[in-house]
């Protein structure tokens, strides 16, 4: 009855058109952004302008088909400036006559490849084999426990998708359709909570929510690399290259494990198809997130040649945070900062706003020999890391913090700037 015809898959600030295509019975269309009536619309073409913000902020998108009567005859949603990837992948669970979780179906889409090159499915955290993953079986479980149903398939060109769904218990009908992930720190010397001692920590504009389900997976860290960095990596390779390397070696990481990814700050040429507009910079694959010899890996890591002054360091941390959010593990982005010049629409407080939104810690690594003894930063305090023992500690200290870090998994769908802890809460905060 209605879909948005203007897809926002890139950051999205300023005034924008939006577009709706609608059925013949449509009336009247509302549109919403974060809840907040912004016009409705009475007539083709139906399109009209919307203020998203000067600076990156994540939004939902509302529109509502009505008839002449006013009754609502279908909706569209629309996540802005939050995670949408170029591939999707959707669960749906099957059921006995009893109501209970027996198998699921699974089912993908990707833009561009027909078929992942591997599928990953675990149940309650513990891969299960399956011979089609189309369709397959659950092993036996308690029905009267939660469980979390989780499937990551990876695409070529290191694309991904995954879709989670919680079943059991006591958790509602709709859990299965709509989940948030928010990251928790916990604080030094606290005992991981369970899922039953959280239920009254969560809320949304002063209204519980309900925990189904906790994780501690492994960890993902998105590295933007200030175009000065790739120098000084190679500097510090040739310094080091008598001193023995630890067997670090440029390997692609599993699925399974503690994950680094880079971004190079300078923008490709971007081109006019629309999904495309997300890829805004090139990015590595998947490495593996060692605790030493950081650098010999980093500077194995070639990106093409670029003017200095094209590079937009806030937009490529905006981008990250992005990315570090989407596979909903423990995240953190780190700016390895060369001091370049930033030619971005916002400021570097912006892009940090941003990713404070998202729940994305932001770690910034001065890498200039030159500014020992130097803290402050456009980014705000920096940790030196422009040598090899200095990077290791920088890493060491960054895994600590990732440690502490724990998936929540909370009923429906909501912005994550407005998830909330509230004051029965004990020993966590929320990841920032």
């Amino acid at each position: 009855m209605i879909a948005f015809e203007t897809l926002f898959l890139g950051l999205v600030v300023g005034l924008q058109p939006v577009g709706v295509v609608v059925g013949p019975q449509v009336a009247a269309v509302e549109l919403r952004l974060d809840g907040a009536a912004v016009v409705t619309l009475r007539a083709a073409p139906w399109q009209a302008p919307c203020d998203f913000g000067a600076d990156p902020q994540p939004h939902v998108l509302d529109a509502i088909a009505r008839d002449r009567a006013g009754t609502e005859l279908g909706r569209a949603r629309q996540w802005v400036n939050l995670p949408r990837p170029d591939a999707e992948a959707h669960l749906l669970l099957e059921r006995d006559d009893h109501g209970r979780v027996t198998g699921a179906r699974l089912t993908w889409e990707h833009l561009e490849a027909p078929e992942p090159e591997r599928v990953r499915i675990t149940l309650d955290g513990v891969a299960l084999r399956v011979a089609d993953p189309h369709r397959f079986t659950l092993p036996a479980h308690d029905p009267s426990h939660t469980h979390l149903l989780s499937v990551e398939l990876t695409f070529p060109e290191h694309m991904s998708a995954r879709s989670d769904v919680v079943f059991g218990g006591d958790v509602g009908a709709n859990a299965e359709a709509e989940l948030t992930a928010v990251p928790i720190v916990l604080a030094e010397g606290a005992v991981p909570p369970t899922r039953a001692a959280m239920q009254s920590w969560f809320a949304v504009a002063g209204r519980h929510i309900g925990v189904v389900a906790v994780e501690e997976p492994s960890v993902d860290v998105v590295m933007v690399e200030d175009q000065g960095a790739a120098p000084l990596w190679r500097m510090q390779r040739r310094f080091n290259q008598r001193q023995p390397t630890g067997g670090a070696r440029f390997v692609e990481a599993d699925p399974d494990e503690d994950r680094l990814h880079l971004i190079f700050a300078v923008p490709r040429v971007l081109t006019d198809l629309p999904h495309k507009t997300r890829s805004l910079f090139p990015s590595s694959p998947p490495l593996e997130l060692g605790t030493r010899n950081l650098f010999t890996r980093l500077s194995r890591v070639t990106f093409p040649l670029a003017s200095p002054d094209e590079q937009a360091l806030a937009e490529a941390v905006a981008v990250a945070g992005i990315d570090a959010a989407m596979s909903n593990r423990p995240r953190a982005v780190v700016l390895a900062y060369a001091n370049g010049p930033d030619r971005s629409r916002w400021s570097p407080d912006a892009a940090r706003r941003f990713l404070a939104d998202l729940h994305v810690p932001l770690r910034v690594w001065l890498l200039d020999q030159r500014q020992r003894g130097v803290s402050a930063t456009p980014w705000g305090d920096a940790v030196h890391a422009g040598a090899g023992p200095l990077l290791d500690e920088a890493l060491t200290a960054l895994r600590a913090e990732l440690a502490c870090q724990r998936i929540v998994w909370l009923e429906g769908a909501h912005l994550p700037q407005r998830i909330e802890l509230t004051s029965a809460a004990r020993g966590v905060r929320l990841a920032r």
